[in-house]
């Protein structure tokens, strides 16, 4: 009996869940996942888009850290110079800064150029995170749906071969 509440509980469940439509990324989602799953395997497609979200900001976190890179080679030669500057106007904070981004400019160093493409691939793994979400969702669904029409479809049936065997006897 407690089998038949944890079904009767699961039915609840999902029927508050109602039917989930998915559109956009989450249908792009949907459609790389099904794709890559060979034999119907769902692991092996979620396995293989898994890769495959490590390959597409792959060129942006390269371009990130050669970035980091050429600016930790400007800072070292400034070095010095931040140093001199430093002492010069310990005084005076806003010449400082002043000078400071002067001197960024003139050698070409940009706090921002690292981070620019590290935000991107953020922002990109946001939207497939919530997408990859929303397909899960849809897909607990649809099995669930698959299983209740197994299951009718089987209660049919018996209900069916039962009403034979009953005009046998």
């Amino acid at each position: 009996m407690n089998i038949l509440n944890l079904l009767a509980s699961e039915v609840t469940i999902y029927t508050q869940l109602g039917n989930v439509e998915i559109s956009g990324v989450t249908a792009l989602v949907k459609n790389i996942i099904e794709y890559f799953s060979f034999g119907g395997y769902v692991a092996v497609g979620i396995l293989l888009f898994s890769l495959l979200l490590k390959v597409i900001p792959l060129p942006l976190d390269i371009y990130s850290r050669a970035s980091m890179k050429k600016n930790a080679l400007k800072m070292e030669k400034m070095r010095p110079e931040l140093e001199r500057l430093q002492k010069q106007y310990a005084h005076n904070k806003e010449l400082y800064n002043q000078k400071l981004m002067a001197l960024y400019k003139k050698e070409g160093y940009s706090q921002l150029s690292s981070c620019l493409p590290t935000l991107i691939t953020l922002i990109f793994f946001i939207i497939v995170i919530t997408a990859f979400n929303q397909y899960s969702t849809w897909a607990k669904v649809d099995m669930f749906n698959q299983m209740t029409v197994a299951y009718n479809e089987s209660i049919i049936e018996n209900e069916h071969v039962t009403k034979t065997e009953e005009g046998k006897y």
